[in-house]
């Protein structure tokens, strides 16, 4: 299934969040919102949107029938036990095949035991190393007092960087660019690419960019395609601390 799609991530995050979406699709969406930070915003977008609806609705109880129903369902789906069998005598002939078996259960018991207490008593298999998975990190920047925000996604070890811009954010995209910085532990900031002003965009991390341990990014206005010198040259339009899932 093609969940870079718009469309689809919309739709299967306003299921999920509604509880419309269920069985193998709603938990293969559970375990990609463990790793796609761009799936986890559009579900907080879609619960935010839903939240109004969902406070105002009321529970209804079920009618008196179907309660009915389902307990005469679960007496008919009783299981009845089974009659207790009447034990018979086995026939003399018989015994030597029951002696024989017994030997060699016997046998099978004390094989089994002597692999079991191998096994036990055998140095533990070294543990494969387990790699610890970078969280994805989010961050929202606000212009205009609110007007227009982005919301900013990264994730470190797809080394990919998702923007959703929402509002008006005043920018001539023919002179001007809103440029990402990510500034680390140093107070240096990092340029990481440009920001688009409406809709969704996405861009690779740098090569050699590491999230630091309090990272903060911000976004400067800068001439067309840029700041020209590797650092911000205009005005800082926004900052946001990022905050690890």
């Amino acid at each position: 299934m093609k969940y870079d799609n718009v469309r689809l991530k919309q739709m299967l995050a306003a299921e999920y969040a509604l509880g419309t979406l269920t069985g193998a699709a709603r938990r293969r969406f559970t375990r990609l919102l463990q790793t796609r930070a761009d799936l986890l915003i559009e579900l907080r977008y879609w619960e935010a949107r839903f939240a109004p609806l969902l406070a105002s609705s009321q529970p209804v109880p079920p009618r008196d029938i179907v309660w009915a129903e389902i307990e005469r369902r679960i007496q008919r789906d009783t299981v009845t036990s089974l009659p207790t069998a009447v034990p018979t005598a086995r026939p003399r002939s018989s015994l030597w095949i029951w002696q024989t078996w017994a030997v060699a259960a016997s046998a099978a018991f004390v094989a089994v035991s002597l692999q079991l207490y191998q096994r036990q008593h055998a140095a533990p298999a070294a543990p494969p190393p387990v790699v610890a998975a970078k969280p994805p990190y989010v961050a929202m920047l606000s212009l205009n007092q609110g007007a227009a925000v982005w919301t900013v996604a990264m994730n470190p070890d797809q080394r990919r960087i998702s923007v959703i811009a929402r509002g008006d954010f005043g920018a001539d995209t023919r002179k001007e660019s809103m440029e990402l910085w990510l500034i680390g532990d140093d107070g240096k900031p990092v340029a990481l690419g440009i920001m688009p002003v409406t809709g969704r965009g996405s861009m690779p991390m740098p090569a050699g960019v590491t999230m630091p341990a309090k990272p903060v990014i911000a976004v400067s206005r800068e001439p067309l395609g840029g700041s020209p010198t590797g650092l911000p040259t205009g005005p800082v339009l926004a900052t946001s601390p990022v905050v690890a899932l």
